[in-house]
């Protein structure tokens, strides 16, 4: 079991779910959550548009929610070790608490390196981690390790519980995963449960629709993307960024695709079969 401290608020929901399933353990410290805490007021101040005081109240409450759900994962480390250590002098704590994490599994009989997950990853050099035998990934990388050790279906069995919960759709997390930095992950999940359905819904489109060319391959032109189907394999193209999905219903063998490209292409499939070119 990977034993894990985070530091990352916009993919926190989806990590405590991770969590609640033994994928990791979590620890934390009070000042990280304290930190936590003023990063939510401001979120929920700025994109909610909350009085201040409610959402103080609204992020202390998520802050009491991770510590009730989490009663063993608080650390407290010292000042003494704190002043100590040579990384950047705001975040020392949090390689401190990490250190404290460290020394606790080393006392239950086991010797893991532990992982700060955070996206500022350039306040805690490698060098200086590794003395400690403490290493800094990004939740990005944190999450495709998960889908190595846990397979992705387990992960995306979570991202359905959490929009059921929430009353979302799934691509509305992986959006809002999307927009926090976590691409990679992002897209492996669509590789793994939406490029194929695509694929061939296109395929469909492109066999009865399309136009044909001198060998016999069919295609369509929109705004923004051109699709091809050339013995049983579909291209898509953005006209800027290039390739975004290249396979068929058997493999994926490249793609690029976004939340933002899949709801294009979803939209254009289910609106798209009469009046093509305005969709895509």
């Amino acid at each position: 079991m990977l034993v894990c401290l985070y530091r990352c608020r916009s993919v926190i929901p989806f990590l405590e779910r991770a969590a609640e399933q033994d994928m990791y353990r979590f620890y934390t410290s009070p000042k990280i959550l304290e930190e936590t805490s003023r990063n939510l007021t401001k979120i929920f101040e700025k994109k909610r548009n909350l009085d201040s005081n409610v959402a103080d109240q609204k992020a202390k409450k998520k802050i009491d929610a991770i510590q009730k759900a989490f009663p063993e994962s608080l650390v407290y480390p010292s000042d003494s070790l704190i002043s100590t250590l040579e990384n950047d002098s705001k975040d020392r704590h949090v390689l401190a608490a990490a250190i404290e994490a460290q020394e606790i599994t080393l006392d239950a009989g086991f010797h893991r390196v532990i992982l700060i997950v955070t996206h500022n990853l350039k306040d805690f050099p490698n060098d200086i981690l590794a003395k400690h035998n403490v290493v800094a990934i990004s939740p990005d990388d944190f999450l495709l390790k998960l889908v190595n050790i846990y397979d992705s279906s387990l992960l995306f069995s979570l991202l359905e519980q959490q929009a059921k919960d929430n009353e979302h759709r799934v691509m509305d997390l992986l959006e809002r995963l999307e927009k926090g930095k976590v691409t990679k992950f992002v897209s492996k999940i669509i590789a793994d449960y939406y490029c194929v359905e695509i694929i061939k819904d296109l395929k469909y489109i492109l066999f009865k629709f399309g136009r044909q060319d001198h060998d016999n391959n069919k295609f369509l032109k929109g705004k923004n993307y051109e699709l091809f189907l050339s013995h049983k394999t579909v291209t898509v193209s953005h006209y800027e960024e290039g390739t975004i999905i290249d396979g068929n219903c058997n493999s994926i063998l490249r793609h690029n695709l976004s939340c933002q490209h899949l709801k294009k292409l979803q939209n254009f499939v289910s609106k798209g079969l009469i009046i093509l070119s305005p969709y895509i």
